[in-house]
Order: structure tokens, then C-alpha cells, then sequence
């Protein structure tokens, strides 16, 4: 998450003045906010080896672990 704010904090730099440059500053102006979908996607696609790990039995305190986690899909 820390790496999504620091992409989406990129904006504060671009140029105020959008009457010399309007069209770089449209083109400029959503690319690093886009990097949220990238990130949340990250998020969510990294989450589901723990909540399968957890959806199969594995202990909530071992469910983090990554060897419990493809140990479970392994099984499987």
C-alpha cells in the first residue's frame, strides 16, 4: 500500500499550468493514479494462497506462512 501512495503522491509534481502544456498534462495526469488497479490487483491475487491455505484447514497462525501456503496448494 505504502508503494501505491508513493506512485499516486507522483502528481504533486506534474505542472500546474495546463494552458502550455494541456495535452501532456492530460496524458500525465492519470498514469501514476492508474497504478492503483495494478496494486489492488497485487493485493488481491496475493491474499487468496492465505485464504486458500485457510479455506483448507491450515491454523490461522500458519496460514502467513508461505511453505503452509504451497504445501496446501500442493496437496491439492
Amino acid at each position: 500500500m505504502a508503494q501505491i501512495g508513493e506512485q499516486v503522491d507522483f502528481l504533486r509534481f506534474l505542472p500546474r499550468d495546463r494552458r502550455t502544456s494541456r495535452t501532456s498534462w492530460w496524458i500525465a495526469s492519470p498514469a501514476p493514479a492508474g497504478w492503483f488497479i495494478f496494486g489492488a490487483l497485487k493485493l488481491l491475487l496475493g491474499s487468496f494462497p492465505a485464504f486458500f491455505a485457510l479455506s483448507h484447514g491450515v491454523p490461522t497462525e500458519q496460514a502467513a506462512e508461505p511453505a503452509h501456503m504451497y504445501l496446501e496448494a500442493f496437496r491439492t
